[in-house]
């Protein structure tokens, strides 16, 4: 508590005005929250104020680069080269800007992509431009502007023609780099040169003053695949005089999968030299690998290149095929999901596909991919194994394969433990009868004792 100074009386030697006066600590500490709140506020309102000037400033400067953005677009002697781009730091100031510009063809027919979808006459290019700084606040908007820019000659004049090349990575993304060649087909129709581009930033390439006819368009890069795993896929096209006509590929850098067969099955397993491998991917048909090799092996691994689907492949050991509306009952049997469920809830076997294996552009993956495996404990002496698919016996719950299929082993000497693609095989040898008491599966299925060994592996197992 502060106290007022007191004076001394000399007459009676005692202090005067010894009463208590002045201001509290309490009133003390709440006199200086009061000044503190008020200082914050006030602070706060020079802040907010500053704020708003910086974001105020920024704007008008965004603004200012996405105006220059637009003439920069609109100055364009060739509208083909008028393609995505970002800047990714303009210094304006102490302030760092991103300006993103986005350039999409507009055709006559409506179409709407960065190549130019679609047949008919290109009519203008869209462009968009959105600019970012650094600093902005939440909630704060990008400035944006938009235009359209007419070409200023027709892309196909009236007596040739023009094609639009799409070119599409796994991703969608445009993919750059890729020569494509237009050559004329094998009926020409009036074709007779060749012309080639390389495909942009969006993936886009223009063959342009194209002589009408028919033509077979290439797309080629090194290390690079299509979907079907074709390393130059190939497109006929007709082109038009006055008009274009558009061509698309899927086409990405191989992914690298190594594939390991059998997997978890301890010591030597010998495999058919001549094993079908499938790849399957979410969309689109089965790929089917098939090996030059004759001979069994037992290495169990193998390196395939691959389009990087972005979902994926399930990996199956055989030759899989779909049945088709047409009738064709396909093959069945090597894919687990086929084999129908027996039972409900624990205890009932099921038939599982392996899972999904998927690999960026470049990367590597290694897909386990399970078979049916068996033991031979006597082989004639000499001979050579085969096994061919077979007739499912009856109740077996097999799919079954429509397509004669024969695996070869070569000459192995028992006791010898080989692995084969689920369904339903007869065992053969070159020297002699294999006898159904040498095999014993170390896999799911049965041995149905007839004289060419016929043996259901089943991929179906209990669920717990």
């Amino acid at each position: 508590m502060v106290q007022r100074p007191r004076k001394r009386d000399s007459g009676r030697g005692v202090w005067a005005g010894s009463e208590e006066s002045g201001f509290s600590l309490v009133e003390v500490v709440v006199a200086v929250f009061i000044f503190a709140v008020l200082c914050t506020g006030a602070l706060y309102t020079v802040v907010s104020v500053l704020q708003v000037s910086r974001d105020s400033r920024a704007r008008h400067v965004a603004a200012n680069l996405a105006a220059q953005e637009i003439d920069l677009a609109r100055d364009a002697t060739d509208l083909r080269l008028l393609t995505d781009i970002d800047r990714a730091e303009v210094r304006v100031g102490s302030d760092s800007y991103q300006v993103s510009r986005r350039a999409q063809w507009v055709s006559s027919s409506g179409a709407d992509d960065p190549c130019g979808a679609g047949d008919g006459t290109l009519q203008y290019k869209r462009v968009n431009i959105e600019v970012r700084w650094s600093g902005m606040g939440d909630g704060t908007a990008p400035v944006r502007a938009d235009t359209l820019i007419a070409p200023q000659s027709r892309a196909a004049d009236a007596d040739h023609g023009t094609i639009l090349v799409s070119v599409r990575a796994a991703s969608g993304a445009g993919s750059s780099g890729v020569t494509v060649t237009a050559q004329p087909a094998s009926t020409p129709a009036g074709a007779t040169s060749t012309v080639s581009a390389v495909t942009d930033a969006q993936g886009c390439a223009f063959l342009d003053r194209v002589v009408p006819g028919n033509y077979v368009v290439t797309a080629a890069r090194a290390g690079f695949l299509d979907s079907a795993g074709s390393a130059s896929p190939t497109q006929t096209t007709r082109v038009g005089a006055a008009t274009s006509t558009s061509v698309a590929f899927e086409y990405d850098r191989a992914a690298t999968f190594t594939v390991a067969y059998a997997p978890g099955v301890a010591g030597a397993v010998y495999l058919p030299g001549n094993l079908h491998t499938t790849f399957v991917a979410a969309s689109g048909q089965p790929t089917v690998i098939s090996p030059t090799a004759t001979t069994g092996t037992t290495s169990r691994t193998r390196l395939q290149q691959m389009f990087p689907a972005t979902s994926g492949y399930v990996v199956l050991a055989g030759r899989y095929t779909a049945p088709t509306s047409g009738g064709s009952a396909g093959c069945l049997s090597v894919d687990p999901a086929a084999w129908p469920t027996v039972g409900q809830g624990p205890g009932a076997l099921v038939g599982i596909r392996p899972a999904p294996a998927a690999a960026s552009p470049g990367g590597g993956v290694t897909a386990n991919v399970p078979m049916g495996v068996l033991t031979l404990s006597a082989l004639p002496a000499g001979g050579r194994l085969t096994a061919t698919s077979a007739t499912p016996p009856q109740g077996s719950g097999d799919p079954g394969c429509a397509q004669i299929t024969s695996y070869s082993f070569g000459e192995l000497t028992a006791p010898a433990t080989i692995a084969l693609p689920y369904g339903t095989w007869n065992l053969t040898s070159t020297a002699g009868t294999i006898s159904p008491g040498s095999l014993t599966l170390l896999s799911g299925g049965v041995i149905t004792p007839t004289p060419s060994a016929t043996i259901t592996l089943d991929p179906r197992a209990v669920t717990p």
